[in-house]
């Protein structure tokens, strides 16, 4: 609670309207507080679920992770056509039971942000995936780069509901990808200078 006193510092005087205003402070910080640690709670259950999923890879579980997804789903991902509803899921453990007959598998998430809003939330990064083929030979590295996007549901449990993906991509500069396009905006950017 932050009290509040008027006038000389060492008399400490008591000043109600000093107190008043600094109340509706405290009610609001109280309610921002709230908000930020509904926040950090939010975020910290869809990285638990991220730890599920990253385990769920480690260990060649597939039920453990399409209890992260929602039952109608839809994914969007890269190199296949998109899948919604029901289908997504049928389609997602298929994916999963050939990968894991194939290959013993290592999966990182990377997590750039989770933005929460209420019950949803929206998360991007990249998702690292080692392949090694259980009939021998080299391994393999794939990077995407993914957007999702979560839905909290009655039981308070987050689930995927959307998943974008795509191969990464070696990073650039906007100005080399702008010269790359012909764009004239570089040429105007660097005559500013």
């Amino acid at each position: 609670m932050i009290r509040a006193y008027g006038g000389d510092s060492t008399k400490k005087r008591w000043n109600p309207k000093q107190t008043k205003s600094l109340k509706a402070l405290n009610e609001g910080g109280s309610v921002n507080r709230m908000a930020r640690r509904n926040e950090l709670d939010d975020r910290y259950a869809i990285n638990a679920a991220k730890t599920e999923l990253r385990e769920g890879y480690k260990n060649a579980d597939v039920e453990r992770i399409l209890s992260v997804y929602a039952d109608a789903f839809t994914d969007m991902s890269d190199g296949q056509a998109s899948f919604f509803g029901p289908d997504a899921k049928l389609v997602l453990r298929a994916k999963l039971e050939k990968l894991f007959r194939e290959y013993q598998v290592e999966w990182v998430p990377i997590i750039i942000d989770i933005t929460t809003a209420e019950a949803v939330a929206v998360e991007y990064g990249w998702h690292e995936l080692t392949l090694r083929p259980k009939a021998g030979g080299p391994a393999e590295l794939k990077r995407t780069r993914y957007v999702q996007v979560w839905n909290r549901d009655r039981d308070n449990s987050w689930q995927i509901v959307l998943v974008i993906d795509n191969i990464d991509q070696k990073p650039e500069l906007a100005e080399d990808q702008l010269l790359k396009l012909g764009s004239t905006a570089v040429t105007e950017e660097q005559g500013k200078c």
